[in-house]
Parts: structure tokens; sequence; C-alpha cells
């Protein structure tokens, strides 16, 4: 899974420069994204002799311009797509805070993986 962790960041560095693991530091202003393993879960299956894992990854793009947060989710999109076949994207939805007048669009991919 650390391998998957290390191109899903590598992805995201590519269309959003400031990416984080998990949180958004306190100091920093959107534009920006956070993204995290919600779920890990080995498959019941294997495929050519090695066992499978399902690993969901949650990413969360932040922005005070809404058409930059909908233009951003399909870079997003496209980004997840290009680093494995077994890709299913399983939420994609917008959100709005209004206390901090944000937009954020939240879409969570599954991946499979050999493990290792």
């Amino acid at each position: 899974m650390e391998e998957l962790i290390q191109q899903v960041y590598q992805a995201l560095a590519a269309v959003v420069p400031d990416i984080y693991p998990n949180v958004i530091p306190d100091d920093q202003v959107p534009p920006c994204a956070v993204y995290e393993v919600v779920d890990s879960e080995e498959e019941n299956f294997v495929d050519g002799g090695k066992l499978i894992e399902r690993v969901e990854i949650e990413v969360e793009f932040f922005s005070p311009d809404y058409a930059q947060t909908v233009a951003k989710r399909r870079e997003i999109q496209q980004a997840m797509r290009s680093l494995n076949a077994f890709m299913e994207q399983i939420e994609d939805k917008s959100h709005y805070y209004s206390d901090d007048k944000i937009h954020s669009w939240v879409q969570s991919f599954t991946f499979r993986t050999n493990l290792v």
C-alpha cells in the first residue's frame, strides 16, 4: 500500500501543488487539497498467485472559487485514473463551508493492489 500512497501523492501534486496527507496545516490558505486512506481490506481471491488488497483513498479539494473547484475535480479524476487500471470512483460530491466561504469537492477512489 505504501507504493500506492506515494503514487497518489505524486499524481495529485502534479495537479494541486498544495497537497497534504489527512489534514490541512493551520497556516495553509486554499486552494489546496488533502488525501487520506479511509479503508483497506484484503480480497478473498488471489490474482496470479498474489493476494489482492482493495484500498480506498479520499481526496478533498478546497477553494474560495467554485469554478476552480469544479475544474480541479476533473483534473483529480484524470490523475487518479492514470494510476491504476483497477481504479473505481465511489464518491463524488461538492460541499460549501459557509463559515469559511470555501467550496470543496470530495472524491473517493478504490484501487486494487497486490499484497507483498
